[in-house]
């Protein structure tokens, strides 16, 4: 980051001056550190968090889609090969690795100021 770089708390003001007037309810998103919120412009102009990104959040949104996506991957193995043990295997496996491929997704994301 430039040493000259603005602050949140100022890009934050700049932001609510700049939109007070236009009428337009945008959001946007904002990365701090190790956390990001998602910043949203009410009806007074005054921008306003919606909801923190935290480790813990990433983490559970990724376990509860996991569980989804796995119980799909097994019915799908096990149609294919009729072993439901395999079938279990395979999702396992499955579940393990895409939980921490999206956790380390989404943390990268969190980074990622558009």
């Amino acid at each position: 980051v430039p040493k000259n770089a603005p602050s949140i708390s100022q890009l934050t003001t700049l932001y609510n001056n700049s939109m007070s007037n236009s009428g337009f309810n945008k959001t946007t998103q904002v990365a701090e550190d190790e956390e990001s919120s998602s910043l949203m412009e009410d009806s007074k102009g005054m921008v306003k968090p919606l909801q923190k990104e935290t480790h813990l959040r990433s983490f559970l949104k990724g376990l509860t889609w996991r569980i989804i996506a796995t119980s799909t991957t097994m019915c799908i193995a096990w149609i294919i090969t009729g072993q439901i043990y395999l079938a279990m295997e395979i999702g396992f496996i499955e579940f393990i690795a895409k939980l921490l491929i999206y956790y380390v997704h989404e943390r990268l994301w969190a980074r990622i100021r558009i």
